[in-house]
């Protein structure tokens, strides 16, 4: 499936920084939501409410 987007939505958006180096310390290429523009990655990080 080679569309298949793992989406990570912590409860406390302020874990952000940490959830980003542990995605990236797997070695996964990721987006965060607050980039913006669409998901060029595997991951995305819901790191912004609303």
């Amino acid at each position: 499936m080679p569309d298949l987007r793992l989406i990570l939505a912590p409860r406390h958006p302020r874990r952000a920084p940490e959830i980003r180096r542990l995605i990236a310390a797997a070695g996964l290429t990721f987006q965060s939501r607050s980039e913006g523009g669409a998901v060029a990655g595997p991951v995305l990080l819901a790191d912004t409410m609303g």
